[in-house]
């Protein structure tokens, strides 16, 4: 397969699974909250300390929030399964969920992605 066809592919999957839409979101939010941290983080106390650290609080229940989602999201295409994968391994422990289970639950939805994706395909296959 050559890298043209293997590029097709993983655009075509990106087009189908909304996986890519969600990964993109929170890869946006962590880094508006970076952007956020790094504010506050020039400044000393006083009231523009205080109103960067209410717009950090409020990105980071914004990146909490969608964390969640993230983290419960079912891929519908093996590109999404691997994508969520190595994006979520990639974060950092305080970019996740502060559940300390949340993994149980990652890897359940993962695993029900898998198997979704293999029924759908099985399925495919029987009615060629």
């Amino acid at each position: 397969m050559s890298s043209q066809e293997i590029s097709f592919q993983s655009t075509a999957a990106a087009d189908r699974d909304l996986i890519f839409a969600i990964i993109e979101g929170h890869r946006e939010l962590l880094a508006h909250y970076d952007a956020a941290l790094s504010v506050s983080a020039k400044l000393d106390s006083g009231p523009e300390f205080d109103a960067a650290e209410e717009i950090s609080c409020q990105r980071n229940h914004a990146l909490a929030e969608h964390g969640n989602v993230l983290i419960r999201s079912t891929p519908t295409t093996i590109a999404g399964v691997i994508a969520l994968t190595r994006y979520v391994g990639s974060l950092q422990e305080w970019d996740l969920p502060d559940d300390d289970a949340w993994y149980r639950t990652f890897l359940e939805a993962l695993a029900d992605a898998i198997d979704g994706i293999t029924m759908a395909q099985r399925l495919g296959q029987d009615g060629n």
